[in-house]
């Protein structure tokens, strides 16, 4: 019930920064994105889930952090602190963590050409990917009779 909840705000409320934040990111910008994405790489590849934890959630701080959406981005903070450990549980297998690295890089480049709504729409595929997995691994395994 919970991951539900904090997934369903996070597709509705990152679309909505990741809309308005695109536009206005910077070349800057988009180096320091570029360089959060080579260390989250390194961790996945490290398999450091701590590290991979704190760099996604950096990661998509970078990407809203030109949205002019004061409260929304502090919700938006608080759900990514609340996801994290779900995070980790998800980029617990090497295919996850594959499928995280390639999506994140889908989605720099969809946001560095401009192209806002397969952007918007990817990111909330993402995010839903990710709830999907997550709901996966946290099902409990069925009584073997």
């Amino acid at each position: 019930e919970g991951v539900n909840d904090v997934f369903d705000l996070r597709v509705l409320l990152e679309t909505r920064l990741f809309r308005d934040s695109i536009e206005r990111l910077t070349e800057a910008d988009f180096d320091a994105i570029d360089a959060i994405q080579s260390r989250f790489e390194t961790a996945i590849r490290e398999r450091d889930p701590v590290q991979s934890g704190v760099l996604n959630q950096a990661l998509h701080a970078a990407l809203y952090a030109r949205a002019e959406l004061p409260k929304t981005s502090a919700v938006v903070a608080g759900l990514l602190q609340q996801s994290d450990r779900y995070t980790r549980v998800q980029l617990s297998s090497d295919a996850a963590r594959r499928r995280a690295g390639r999506e994140h890089r889908e989605l720099i480049d969809l946001a560095r050409h401009r192209r806002i709504a397969e952007a918007c729409a990817f990111l909330a595929a993402h995010i839903e990917a990710v709830r999907a997995d997550l709901l996966r691994r946290l099902k409990p395994p069925k009584e073997i009779k």
